[in-house]
């Protein structure tokens, strides 16, 4: 142990065996997204013993912190690099991959779930679309179970690693459509719909969980430069794409439906934003009203605020708190409080890792209490240089 806390790497087999420890890695590196897919790199020396169920197809890790149990990430190897140079006489190599959620960004929403498209032939549908109601876990579940989980109706698309545990119920209730897209962007939906968070993550030998929670508030999750946490701060904030949406439904001609929703910015930024939407799968007005809303979010104003922070004894990152979690982060005395939606570990042994968690990303849409604090932070900037 080099007397920084250090992150424990193994490698797991083709069926999420784990097989062989990789600490004693020389570097990794770890993107953790709320509700995306993740990345990471791993560097280890040509003649670690690792590396021989590393670089052997189907190959991923799974990271714990050293002292727990949690698995703060896992994933697939994709690409493999050899290097030698004067520093490494004897070679490194390094793995980069993916998180687990690539099983639902690599697999797609099948109209239905039973029949399978034809190989030798021409495949018809009795349905436009598969359609998923109900709480956002519930939705969630169903469209990753139909599809792809060990009961899957479609034989062939079953992946019996899959452990997709009964519903609660978790989330805001819903309508979903789905033809042929992928499930990651499905399940995205969902999942800012209902505010959710999600995960594919190694769970017992030979199984992937996929696990869905309701974000929660970490009251001890607080972080300011004063209190000697955090090493450096960078806030974002940018104007929205969309303000307003205007939906056409079905029917034809003089007989189709139309409706319009407006999230209200237009005022406030003296311009509007409008985009259209085809919906000529329905002519349900709380369909065509949501997909609206999910425009209006997807094209809002955006802001963010990433920190470099420092572990202490009482707030550890992957014990204390861990993406997907609400953390609260003081910055020119304004509290900010949101989801961590990013966290970038860095780690070299013998070092310090850096940690760098964001509330918001800078280019993915945010809540409105977000935005307006951002403004908050902007407006004292201001008021502080005048004093």
């Amino acid at each position: 142990m080099s007397g920084f806390p250090e992150w424990s790497v193994v490698i797991r087999d083709v069926d999420c065996i784990e097989r062989e420890s990789a600490d004693g890695y020389k570097r990794i590196r770890l993107e953790i997204l709320d509700n995306d897919m993740g990345t990471f790199t791993l560097e280890m020396p040509a003649s670690h013993p690792a590396v021989d169920w590393a670089v052997q197809p189907g190959a991923g890790i799974v990271v714990r912190r050293h002292g727990t149990d949690r698995v703060e990430f896992s994933g697939y190897a994709l690409d493999v690099y050899y290097s030698e140079s004067q520093q490494s006489p004897k070679g490194d190599v390094t793995i980069v991959g993916v998180c687990d959620n690539v099983l639902l960004s690599k697999e797609l929403a099948f109209v239905s779930t039973s029949v399978d498209v034809s190989t030798s032939g021409l495949t018809t549908y009795a349905s436009e679309y598969a359609t998923y109601t109900g709480p956002g876990e519930t939705a969630i579940k169903n469209i990753i179970g139909n599809n792809i989980g060990p009961a899957a109706g479609i034989v062939r698309r079953r992946y019996a690693k899959l452990n997709i545990p009964a519903t609660t119920g978790l989330g805001t209730s819903g309508t979903w459509k789905a033809r042929f897209e992928p499930i990651l962007d499905r399940v995205q939906d969902m999942a800012k719909y209902s505010g959710l968070s999600f995960r594919l993550v190694q769970g017992v030998p030979g199984k992937i969980d996929v696990e869905v929670w309701q974000p929660t508030v970490v009251e001890e999750a607080r972080f300011s430069v004063e209190a000697k946490n955090i090493k450096s701060i960078v806030g974002t904030f940018r104007a929205p794409d969309t303000t307003e949406v205007v939906v056409g439904g079905g029917g034809e001609g003089r007989a189709r439906v139309w409706t319009r929703r407006s999230s209200g910015l237009s005022t406030s930024y003296g311009r509007r934003a409008t985009i259209f939407h085809s919906r000529m799968d329905t002519v349900d007005l709380a369909e065509m009203r949501q997909t609206a809303d999910e425009d209006l979010a997807e094209g809002t104003a955006t802001s963010g605020i990433t920190f470099e922070v420092a572990d202490t004894p009482s707030l550890k990152y992957g014990v204390h708190y861990s993406v997907g979690d609400i953390v609260t982060a003081v910055v020119r005395g304004v509290e900010v409080s949101d989801t961590i939606k990013r966290v970038e570990i860095i780690h070299e042994p013998g070092r310090a890792p850096q940690i760098t968690p964001s509330i918001g990303l800078p280019n993915e849409p945010e809540s409105d209490g977000l935005v307006k604090t951002m403004r908050q932070i902007l407006k004292r900037l201001g008021a502080d240089e005048r004093r």
